[in-house]
């Protein structure tokens, strides 16, 4: 009993050790930030209308919100512009104040953000499809460049996705930019039930981004609660899709970030936030040679809910800025 104690011991003092010196992080202080960041931004950027009590926004607010975006590099902006009713229409078509954003920052990407609760939709059937396409393409005569897609939950070759995105790319012209927003990649791609219902596989990542200008991984609400663990795997998802976006020149790859802590189920803020992301995503940019390193930036969740710390956090743990 006594040497079963003994060897016990020596392993759980082994496997702390071994914890206490693992890092999953980066190796070095090297930065690959190139300006290229994202961000998903509330109704209000849509509409010039606020949601709490419907105040306009102002020339100085939209021109605060526009240098805000500059000054941290951030040329994506994904603004929330749904739900997605039962029916494929939403509430509101883009209107003069999203066109005066536009043209006031014009190096700027703004994408209207629509999306909803999938058991809502009729995914699978083509009426419905062509319905959300039709105002889709309503949206793209009001003068959007383009489309972000945020419809959950998608499970791996949910009946009705792949459809509608390469419908959606057949209906649109090529200038017209398509980008959604995609749930995280297993460890493995055998079709096991849990992998299935909660991770997508690199095959069908593969074909999203065949039909698809952008991917971005929403990298948060995954239950993690050591800041360790999260970080390796914001590096293993990000290694695995630099690997499938490499074969598809110009597709466009983003990592969702978080900066928000109001979703106790599934998002741990001690746990998951920019900094231990920012980390993991270094890490899977470490070591890669220039022509691997096809990862744009990453994308914060979302801007309503980014303090000035967190901002900090942004500029110093992704972008290298002290």
């Amino acid at each position: 009993m006594r040497v079963f104690c003994c060897s016990l011991a020596v392993i759980l003092c082994t496997a702390g050790s071994a914890w206490i010196l693992w890092n999953p992080g980066p190796e070095s202080t090297a930065h690959f930030d190139r300006c290229k960041n994202g961000i998903w931004a509330g109704h209000q950027w849509y509409t010039g209308r606020k949601v709490s009590g419907g105040d306009t926004v102002t020339d100085a607010e939209r021109d605060r919100f526009i240098a805000e975006l500059r000054d941290h590099g951030i040329t994506t902006v994904f603004v929330h512009a749904g739900p997605i009713r039962p029916d494929g229409s939403i509430a509101d078509m883009p209107g003069i104040f999203f066109n005066d954003l536009q043209k006031f920052a014009p190096d700027i990407l703004f994408l209207p953000w629509i999306g909803g609760d999938l058991r809502k939709y009729a995914l699978a059937k083509p009426q419905w499809r062509s319905s959300l396409i039709a105002t889709i393409w309503r949206m793209k005569q009001c003068g959007v460049r383009g489309v972000h897609l945020d419809i959950e939950p998608v499970k791996s070759f949910e009946p009705g996705y792949l459809e509608l995105l390469r419908e959606l790319r057949l209906t649109s012209e090529d200038r017209f930019y398509i980008s959604h927003a995609t749930r995280r990649i297993g460890l493995t791609d055998l079709p096991l039930p849990p992998v299935k219902k909660f991770f997508w596989t690199g095959a069908f990542y593969r074909e999203c981004m065949r039909h698809t200008d952008q991917t971005v991984l929403m990298g948060y609400d995954t239950c993690i609660r050591s800041r360790k663990l999260y970080t390796a795997s914001i590096r293993m998802q990000t290694r695995r899709l630099l690997g499938y976006t490499g074969k598809f020149p110009g597709h466009s790859l983003m990592i969702g970030i978080p900066s928000y802590d109001d979703n106790p189920g599934l998002h741990d803020p001690d746990a998951e936030n920019i900094r231990s992301a920012a980390l993991g995503v270094r890490a899977a940019l470490e070591g890669l040679s220039p022509q691997h390193r096809v990862l744009d930036g990453v994308a914060v969740y979302a801007h309503w809910t980014t303090d000035p710390l967190e901002w900090h956090w942004f500029d110093v743990y992704w972008r290298g800025q002290m």
